[in-house]
């Protein structure tokens, strides 16, 4: 990978082994940052339950590390994942609560790890993922994440989980809201000027003049 602190990750995770038919399958997104003009962009999904959870955690842990150390931001409630990347050096890679996050829960800013998915911050993990895939759906090279993002709520929705985390973390360290496509296309238009009947020279935003002193 080309960037150097370029990618964050987000993980949805398990407790434990030898999970029973039917039992949700473990993911991982790591997504790279914007540069340039180049939007935000997933380059890793790893979507799969093996019987040891280790075993995963494995994989994860090698993407994130090949990934320049990417982030990873997990739900804090399933510790085993927390337990194995203290045992392998790595628990600071498990990225700290978003501070939109605690704001929105808590009122204010606070330190600490993971995400505890509730009412309200899956309310927010969802806003995101519409913006992303409003704006960028051409980029989403994944259709189980695509069916996934259509069957939210109804089924296990895994990859909905691990593609929310990690936008949760995107939007952390772009440091503001996203841009839509029509406000960026919006930003790159010369400003239009058009004289008033009173004579008065006047910007024209959207369909309507306003007035500049």
């Amino acid at each position: 990978p080309m960037l150097t602190d370029g990618y964050i990750a987000g993980n949805d995770p398990a407790d434990h082994d030898d999970a029973l038919p039917g039992a949700s399958l473990l993911s991982t997104h790591i997504i790279s940052k914007p540069y340039g003009i180049t939007p935000p962009q997933i380059c890793c999904e790893i979507y799969y339950r093996p019987r040891k959870l280790n075993d995963y955690y494995n994989q994860m842990l090698l993407a994130l590390l090949y990934y320049n150390n990417a982030p990873v931001l997990i739900e804090r409630n399933r510790f085993r994942i927390v337990e194995y990347m203290e045992a392998m050096g790595y628990k600071h890679l498990i990225a700290s609560t978003p501070q939109k996050i605690t704001k929105l829960v808590a009122g204010r800013a606070i330190n600490t790890m993971g995400v505890h998915m509730n009412d309200t911050t899956r309310g927010y993990m969802k806003s995101l993922i519409e913006w992303y895939i409003d704006e960028y759906s051409e980029n989403i090279w994944s259709r189980d994440l695509l069916q996934q993002c259509i069957d939210f709520g109804m089924k296990n929705t895994d990859l909905v989980y691990s593609f929310g985390m990690a936008l949760m973390l995107l939007k952390e360290h772009m440091g503001r809201d996203p841009k839509t496509r029509q406000q960026i296309e919006d930003s790159r238009q010369m400003p239009r000027f058009v004289r008033a009947a009173d004579g008065r020279i006047v910007r024209v935003r959207g369909n309507t003049p306003t007035a500049v002193s």
